[in-house]
């Protein structure tokens, strides 16, 4: 099996709705009292904002030609010395579990 990554363009965004979605459907699952059921796991504007951003950077890995997930990095100055990395990624369910590999 072979994954690519690459840096994600705004062309990547409706790939990348379906598994944002079921990432906010496990988040409400886990936690209801902190997530909102309905509410889109990555709105437009915010992942726009994230490639632009110059502090982030914003991969996709692509099985099979098929964005399977994603990851953001972001570095945000704290000090002139320290730097918060905050970081998330999201993975498809059916490429978590393996089912991709059957095809």
């Amino acid at each position: 099996m072979t994954i690519h990554i690459r840096e994600a363009t705004k062309e990547d965004y409706l790939d990348l709705l379906p598994i944002a979605s079921e990432s906010q459907a496990q988040h409400v699952e886990a936690h209801p009292d902190r997530f909102q059921r309905g509410v889109a796991g990555l709105p437009e504007d915010y992942f726009f904002g994230l490639l632009e951003d110059e502090a982030s950077t914003v991969y996709v890995a692509e099985f099979d030609k098929h964005i399977a997930g994603s990851a953001c990095v972001n570095m945000s100055p704290l000090s002139p010395l320290k730097y918060d990395l905050n970081s998330f990624a999201v993975w498809s369910r059916s490429y978590k579990s393996g089912s991709q590999n059957d095809k």
